[in-house]
């Protein structure tokens, strides 16, 4: 499993972390959304998805990434 921790723009409540945790729970080992922080914190098997999947799992919901 690899861990990352994006820095999340757009994110405006606690639904916003809701909405991308929800996006990418049956994908991914755990993720942690915090809109306060602006931060998503995801463990992964890199072989069933990919960083670049991830990132572009997040954009497609509205919100940008780093």
């Amino acid at each position: 499993m690899k861990e990352i921790t994006l820095s999340v723009s757009g994110m405006h409540c606690k639904s916003c972390a809701i909405l991308i945790e929800e996006e990418l729970k049956e994908r991914v080992g755990s993720v942690l959304v915090s809109f306060e922080k602006g931060t998503a914190r995801i463990e992964f098997d890199n072989e069933k998805i990919t960083e670049k999947q991830i990132k572009k799992a997040i954009v497609d919901l509205g919100y940008g990434v780093k």
